[in-house]
């Protein structure tokens, strides 16, 4: 899991970077798998801390509370991008298939 954390608070930011070691990457980095914000962003990957009812985890939190409610963000994520990809997979076997079908009553 790679995280890219991008936040206003910096207080936040330092406390998420300490927490969370194992898993940041550069502010740079265009590659993760995660973007923690205490701000709307436009992006799919985003796991917002607010408190707000639009958030995945309300301030005050602890350590554990952030690593569980992470992973837990990161397998539903994983796993709509793996239905998504076998869904493709299954489309293109079938469509395969249906080509070659027609190729073989055009020219049998």
């Amino acid at each position: 899991m790679r995280i890219k954390i991008q936040c206003k608070s910096l207080l936040l930011e330092k406390t998420l970077k300490m927490f969370l070691k194992r898993y940041v990457v550069s502010s740079a980095s265009s590659t993760y798998d995660i973007l923690i914000s205490d701000y709307e962003v436009n992006s799919t990957k985003l796991f917002l801390i607010q408190n707000t009812n639009k958030t995945q985890i309300k301030k005050p939190f602890t350590k554990e509370a952030l690593v569980t409610k992470l992973n837990r963000f990161n397998k539903i994520k994983t796993m709509k991008s793996k239905n998504i990809e076998d869904e493709m997979k299954s489309l293109l076997e079938e469509y395969t298939y249906k080509l070659t079908e027609l190729h073989k009553k055009k020219y049998a």
